[in-house]
């Protein structure tokens, strides 16, 4: 995913409506503490063995 466009997504989320009240929600009344952290994937490695 191009950073550019990743970063964009995630203003996007982060403003938006549903998800704003959601975060309201949660710290006056669900959560006494949360922590968010974010981190950007470097590399991605998979193998999955044939089936006999």
């Amino acid at each position: 995913m191009n950073k550019d466009y990743a970063e964009m997504a995630d203003r996007n989320w982060k403003n938006h409506e549903k998800r704003l009240e959601a975060q309201n929600k949660g710290r006056s009344g669900w959560y006494k503490h949360y922590r968010v952290r974010t981190a950007q994937l470097e590399r991605e490695y998979e193998f999955e063995r044939e089936k006999k």
